[in-house]
């Protein structure tokens, strides 16, 4: 699943490669996937995760890229800054003061402190529940003097933003 997730942050943060090739060779330009939502039977559901052989099917109804969306809107028109990785399969990064993305494509956990832009405070993580109406449903991550620690098991993510401030 994380991996559909790091997809869409990639395309819908950047835009880029557009018009571009997804994973099962259809063509897409911008936000503008193959066929609709409709014609793909989203109506039964969201398919099973443990299935690798299927095509794009009601993606845009998992809570991950839900919230992903939720993302980009907040931080939209933002500069990518404070940017991390460990030199293989981990990063992390600000969208300017506007929000914080951290990812591990590791086998294993990773513990890190990085520096970000955004303000001090405690955040609601929307990947793992988000806030719903003032109460956080997920992870409360604290920014310290500029700094966010995590720890993230491995082909986890975390993600805040300015609306998920506590």
């Amino acid at each position: 699943m994380l991996g559909i997730v790091l997809r869409a942050v990639i395309n819908h943060m950047t835009n880029f490669p557009s018009p571009g090739t997804g994973s099962h060779g259809t063509t897409y330009t911008k936000y503008d996937y193959p066929s609709t939502p409709a014609s793909l039977g989203c109506d039964s559901g969201l398919p099973s995760t443990s299935s690798h052989s299927r095509q794009w099917i009601c993606e845009h109804r998992d809570p991950y890229i839900l919230n992903m969306v939720r993302f980009r809107k907040a931080v939209a028109g933002e500069p990518i800054s404070a940017w991390w990785d460990n030199g293989a399969n981990a990063i992390a990064f600000s969208r300017g003061v506007k929000g914080f993305v951290a990812i591990n494509r590791e086998t294993t956990a990773i513990s890190q402190t990085v520096a970000t832009t955004v303000a001090d405070g405690n955040y609601c993580d929307l990947l793992t529940g988000g806030l719903i109406g003032k109460v956080c449903a997920g992870t409360v991550v604290a920014v310290k003097g500029g700094n966010v620690s995590f720890t993230l098991p491995a082909d986890h993510a975390i993600a805040i933003g300015i609306t998920d401030r506590l």
